[in-house]
């Protein structure tokens, strides 16, 4: 299954901080750091195992401390695989997990790899299932919306459960 991001960003100059956003590389994968002009952060994917100093240092050059809301857009190691490294010794708090459920459709062999058990220990077991229309607030100017999701965007019906993607919008 693919899986698809698609960011809009609307700026807005009423605050004094900017909404920043940070595209990490992190070779195969994907990170990208938000960072709101209120300092609340959200990070969308988190490369592959080991990949957490690149961010760490990306975070660090920020001046972000920790990650308010971590989202995993599908389930590919080099998506996850990066948070169980964040969250461990020393670690960076996480305020909130969030991926596209489903979890029940995953093959066995990914269920059983330790990429997705660490994640899951790290926080995934817990996250919240974002569906198409839910938003997150990360302040008052900046919003997250979830357009897509089960495999269906906002105002389509959903043809198969199983093809999950997520998109998100930003306004400010």
């Amino acid at each position: 299954m693919s899986c698809c991001l698609l960011i809009l960003v609307v700026a807005s100059c009423s605050y004094a901080q900017e909404f920043r956003i940070y595209c990490i590389d992190v070779g195969q994968g994907g990170a990208t750091l938000f960072v709101a002009p209120s300092g609340r952060t959200l990070l969308v994917d988190s490369g592959g195992a080991g990949k957490d100093d690149v961010i760490r240092t990306v975070m660090a050059q920020a001046g972000v401390t920790s990650i308010d809301h971590f989202i995993v857009t599908h389930y590919h190691s080099d998506h996850y695989g990066g948070i169980p490294g964040l969250v461990a010794a020393p670690s960076i708090p996480v305020g909130m997990f969030h991926d596209r459920g489903d979890k029940a459709f995953l093959p066995a062999s990914r269920l059983t790899s330790p990429t997705y058990i660490a994640y899951q220990n790290a926080g995934g077991a817990g996250a919240d299932h974002l569906m198409r229309g839910e938003t997150i607030q990360l302040d008052p100017a900046v919003t997250a919306l979830c357009v897509a999701s089960g495999g269906a965007v906002l105002g389509e019906g959903i043809s198969n459960a199983r093809q999950n993607s997520t998109l998100r919008e930003w306004t400010e």
